[in-house]
């Protein structure tokens, strides 16, 4: 799963998008493309459990809060992320 986070994704197609990466501990795990106001430039690549952040505590999985687009500017979001990338997502 460590590999994902390092392999290049071609902005143009994935942007805004959602791509199925497989079940890990039981829980689907999703690539997720977030982008904001100056797209498809400034998307970034999340990948986590395709659950809420706040169900998190049910699974094998930590929330993580990661800088994410939002409108003109960009966030920190709570995602619930497989505990193998905790911290390793930038």
């Amino acid at each position: 799963m460590s590999a994902l986070l390092t392999k290049k994704f071609d902005l143009y197609e994935l942007s805004g998008s959602q791509v199925a990466l497989g079940i890990y501990k039981g829980i689907l795990v999703i690539a997720e493309f977030p982008c904001s106001d100056v797209c498809p430039m400034n998307t970034v690549k999340i990948i986590r459990y395709n659950i809420e952040s706040s169900e998190c505590h049910n699974t094998e999985g930590e929330v993580e809060e990661l800088l994410t687009p939002i409108s003109i500017s960009e966030g920190l979001v709570p995602y619930c992320v497989p505990k193998i990338i905790y911290g390793k997502q930038t």
